[in-house]
């Protein structure tokens, strides 16, 4: 019997020896991630990449995203985005949302690899189903713009309601947004409102923007011109560079050059990309500012490396028939080309002109 009981106790201990030993390096993989954890947060960066190296040879994901975090920053590393592509995929290799998450951003934005919002798409997708707030908002966003993906307001609604489930006020916003519309779900301007005012409370600026809209047409609340200003100034005050465009443009309404200059610098510098491309035209015009065609360039520039279609077009204009600077024919086309890919007709009109 106690032989019987011995042979059992081996074998159970023989089977059980691959787990207890799996077991015991997740452990101190653990270990030794929080160990780096302290270190991070003290920004001992030095320090806290050698316990996360030591945790990622455990077989530790979340020390694989910090790695990757700190290459992609320069904390305690040499700045080096494609180690930090490296250890995002090793790490979202083993499911980890955040790494999943932070590569799809980075084909969002095209860093290191080349700029694919269906890839960028297809890894937030992933992320978000994993139920990651971060990604599902991010891909609720995708979803509404047709970035990378059809344009779906109703799976958009959805995605934002999981991430508003998680806390996320910006998915919140957004919620409010589509109700406001009436995108993909039935219009509500009283859910919107309650969506919207709430997050208010919690100073998004966003939200600020679209009650200021909603005063301003009166749509589900009392339409009260002051209370939309006020709404866009509170907003604006937080350093928000669509607020402070959007507080410009009402200034420029009612003849406030100051302060309609003001704030559109203000837009600008914080790089939002259509404050960028008024100030190159105002500069062009001589409204606003002084007439300054070699600056209005350079605004018109930043905004159209921001994407921005108009500015694109502008310098395309300029390059292609301008008796101020010299002209470029090369960079034109660059430029209306950039515009002309998004169907800008203005832009493809000028092509067929000067080619």
């Amino acid at each position: 019997m106690h032989k019987q009981l011995t042979v059992i106790l081996t074998i159970s201990f023989i089977l059980l020896t691959p787990f207890l030993f799996a077991q015991n390096t997740k452990d101190r993989g653990e270990r030794e991630f929080h160990a780096g954890l302290r270190q991070y947060v003290k920004k001992e960066y030095t320090k806290a990449f050698d316990f996360f190296k030591q945790a990622s040879d455990l077989g530790n994901a979340t020390a694989d995203l910090y790695i990757g975090t700190m290459y992609f920053n320069g904390f305690g590393v040499e700045k080096n985005v494609q180690k930090a592509f490296d250890w995002y995929l090793k790490s979202a290799d083993q499911l980890n949302t955040q790494a999943q998450f932070q590569i799809g951003l980075m084909y969002y934005d095209g860093v290191y690899v080349g700029q694919s919002f269906a890839k960028s798409a297809q890894w937030i997708e992933q992320a978000a189903k994993l139920g990651n707030p971060d990604a599902q908002y991010f891909y609720g966003s995708m979803l509404e713009n047709g970035q990378g993906i059809d344009k779906n307001y109703s799976k958009a609604a959805e995605y934002y309601q999981f991430a508003k489930a998680a806390g996320s006020i910006d998915a919140q916003v957004a919620l409010g947004r589509l109700y406001y519309q009436g995108w993909g779900i039935e219009q509500d301007y009283h859910k919107a409102y309650e969506l919207l005012s709430d997050a208010a409370t919690k100073n998004n600026p966003e939200a600020f923007l679209l009650l200021s809209k909603m005063y301003e047409t009166g749509n589900g609340v009392e339409k009260s011109s002051a209370k939309a200003f006020e709404q866009i100034q509170k907003a604006a005050s937080q350093d928000y560079p669509k607020a402070q465009f959007e507080l410009a443009m009402h200034y420029i309404k009612i003849n406030d050059d100051r302060e309609a200059s003001t704030w559109l610098l203000k837009s600008g510098v914080n790089g939002y990309p259509d404050a960028e491309y008024y100030i190159g035209l105002s500069l062009q015009k001589g409204y606003l500012f002084k007439k300054d065609t070699p600056k209005a360039i350079e605004w018109y520039t930043k905004a159209a490396e921001h994407g921005q279609t108009e500015a694109q077009y502008s310098l395309g204009l300029i390059f292609s028939d301008n008796k101020e600077i010299p002209i470029n024919i090369e960079i034109a086309k660059k430029w209306l080309e950039k515009a002309a890919n998004k169907n800008y007709q203005p832009a493809i009109e000028r092509l067929k002109a000067i080619k």
